[in-house]
């Protein structure tokens, strides 16, 4: 077990905010995301919504921590804003915090993983259902999908493309 004092500044930093980057990944992939705030409700309801199984005393940390701090991304992204390097700096924050925790912490490695990639999951989840109203009912969009794909090389899951609906799943179960 793994907690905050075993962690740097910078790494305690992309752990900690890996859960907001994860969602905030999918949902600035596509021009039909809404405002950051609004953004940043939906993945905060992703993150504290109780997972299902196992998870790791640095999960629970997390999710409590997210439940009750203002715990803000802001800071992490570049100036400027623009798309490209917006998403490129997310997906640097989750492969940051996945190798902070496979290094001081492995056994908790794989539940971490696994609580980022459900995330991930129902980040998807709402974006399939935003784009029930859109030109492709059901589906989500190509910019959505490649950094889906990202993540899941991050986070070493595989993207399962089943009955129009897309959702991340582990390529293993978690070894606890």
């Amino acid at each position: 077990m793994s907690i905050r004092d075993d962690y740097d500044i910078d790494q305690w930093t992309s752990i900690s905010t890996a859960p907001l980057a994860v969602g905030l990944a999918i949902l600035f992939a596509d021009t039909r995301a809404v405002g950051i705030d609004a953004c940043s409700v939906i993945v905060r309801q992703a993150i504290t919504r109780p997972a299902s199984g196992a998870s790791s005393e640095l999960v629970r940390v997390l999710v409590e921590s997210l439940r009750t701090e203002d715990v803000r991304i802001d800071g992490l992204l570049p100036a400027d804003r623009n798309r490209g390097d917006t998403q490129n700096a997310l997906i640097v924050i989750v492969r940051s915090a996945v190798l902070a925790v496979e290094s001081k912490s492995p056994t908790e490695a794989e539940p971490f993983k696994t609580w980022l990639a459900t995330i991930a999951a129902r980040i998807l989840r709402f974006a399939n259902v935003a784009a029930a109203s859109g030109p492709q009912p059901g589906s989500i969009s190509a910019a959505e999908r490649k950094t889906t794909d990202q993540l899941a090389g991050v986070l070493g899951v595989r993207l399962a493309r089943e009955c129009g609906n897309s959702h991340l799943r582990p390529d293993h179960q978690p070894s606890m």
